[in-house]
């Protein structure tokens, strides 16, 4: 899923490499996919270290920003689900390396 996020995480482009060879996307990736993208891997970083990192010590005001960070992937999917990209976008997320064997 990371490398599915990662892949669709940059506004404008009409590709993304964890499709099959040859699959363009219908349109380009839009602010609010590259956005939902981004803040998809920031938070399951955020999430392995919180998990794995014994030393990482947090603070109220970055768990806030996670919050709000989660808050915003929600907005911005409410405005993209409809997309034709998104439909795509669940598709990679479903099968992602399976698409290309």
């Amino acid at each position: 899923m990371f490398n599915v996020a990662k892949a669709f995480s940059q506004q404008g482009k009409n590709e993304a490499k964890c499709l099959p060879k040859g699959f363009a996307l219908p349109d380009p990736i839009s602010q609010e996919l590259a956005s939902v993208s981004n803040g998809f891997k920031d938070l399951q970083e955020a999430r392995h270290a919180a998990d794995y990192d014994v030393l990482k010590q947090y603070n109220p005001g970055d768990e806030l920003a996670l919050v709000q960070q989660a808050e915003k992937i929600f907005k911005d999917w409410k405005t993209e689900r409809s997309s034709r990209n998104a439909t795509v976008f669940l598709a990679a997320m479903i099968f992602g390396k399976d698409w290309n064997k």
